[in-house]
């Protein structure tokens, strides 16, 4: 017999105690079988996983990577004024407030050191 590295087969048992028992089915009137998952005879409700390994490599590591740009954007959050710390932002707008803050930064370094000059200069 040959398997197919590609389907992956999950099996569940099955409960034949519900109100539809004397009919032979194991459904239980509310939302079965559950989404996704279908149901065999012999073996009970069966997931099948048709997409191959390499898909399901690839979305986890897309969902890595979308996890990690997410915790880079709260980490950027958390380094924003405080006048931001109350505000939900979007990504755009997280980017767009530390470019002003940076700005901002950048513009007390400067007025920082012609202070420094010009009272060097009186010296």
């Amino acid at each position: 017999m040959s398997y197919n590295n590609e389907l992956a087969l999950h099996c569940f048992p099955v409960d034949f105690s519900g109100p539809y028992h004397h009919l032979g089915l194991p459904f239980h009137g509310r939302g079965f079988p559950p989404a996704g998952l279908h149901y065999h005879p012999c073996r009970g409700f069966c997931e099948y996983s048709l997409e191959p390994a390499f898909i399901r490599k690839r979305n986890e590591r897309e969902r890595h990577r979308v996890r990690c740009v997410n915790e880079g954007y709260l980490r950027l959050r958390q380094h924003l004024p405080q006048e931001f710390e109350d505000k939900r932002l979007s990504k755009v707008e997280t980017l767009r407030a530390a470019i002003d803050y940076i700005k901002h930064l950048q513009r007390l370094l400067e007025m920082d050191v012609n202070r420094m000059q010009i009272s060097q200069e009186g010296l």
